[in-house]
């Protein structure tokens, strides 16, 4: 499985962030400015007040993907970047992407790359050369997954700028993991600025994370992308 099954609490308060800028980092200056030293490109957290930097972190006006995963979308095969509707979605997040990105200059696209909306939200980032700021809520979240879900995982955690680990360690049990899924999903609603939210109006636990979200940011702030709307890319409809 890609993750545990957790329900939407977002009141819970995450443990302090640990926080990084990826490889494309140090390639953002001009070509002439030495790339700084890894200790350079680490951004500094208060353990004390994990809350207080978050927007910091982020490092732009950032635009946060979730939503369903592949099982949940009916697509057989986690790891299935192939399929045609993963494939009308992922477009369908870019056009979003690029419209919001004509609207900020400084867009950053935030995603925890689960599978599924995550993923998808990410490589869309990737493709339209946007800035891409990895959340996860603990060290290597996708331990479990398969090795071609891993892999690639591990490629979009490598063409993110930045990296914020929510907490140190990696929780014990499985509840323990929703728990912290659930804190990582407050972190997102109160630093990010806008969300787009891959969502078939059905799922009681994504609903609740769609109010939580409208709640924090604001109804103009939330968009939600019904799956079932979706064209598929050989043009034969609606899902």
């Amino acid at each position: 499985p890609d993750d545990p099954g957790r329900a939407d609490r977002p009141g819970a308060g995450p443990a302090a962030p640990v926080t990084s800028a990826g490889p494309s980092a140090a390639a953002a200056g001009p070509s002439d400015v030495a790339a700084p030293s890894p200790a350079d490109r680490v951004v500094p957290v208060d353990p004390r007040d994990p809350w207080q930097a978050g927007a910091e972190l982020l490092g732009g006006h950032a635009l946060v993907v979730l939503g369903h995963r592949p099982s949940q979308l009916g697509v057989p095969g986690a790891a299935d970047e192939d399929h045609p509707l993963l494939e009308a979605l992922r477009d369908h997040l870019g056009d979003v992407l690029a419209e919001r990105a004509a609207d900020h200059d400084d867009l950053v696209v935030v995603s925890g790359l689960r599978l599924g909306a995550e993923a998808l939200g990410a490589e869309a980032a990737v493709e339209a050369g946007l800035p891409l700021a990895a959340v996860l809520p603990y060290p290597d979240p996708a331990a479990t997954w398969s090795p071609a879900a891993q892999v690639r995982f591990e490629h979009l955690l490598g063409a993110a700028e930045r990296q914020v680990v929510l907490q140190a360690e990696v929780p014990p049990t499985n509840a323990d993991k929703g728990v912290a899924l659930d804190r990582r999903d407050a972190w997102l609603a109160r630093f990010c600025d806008e969300a787009v939210v891959v969502w078939d109006g059905r799922d009681v636990a994504l609903g609740r994370l769609v109010r939580s979200l409208r709640d924090h940011l604001g109804d103009e702030a939330v968009v939600v992308v019904d799956p079932a709307e979706l064209v598929l890319p050989d043009g034969a409809g609606p899902r």
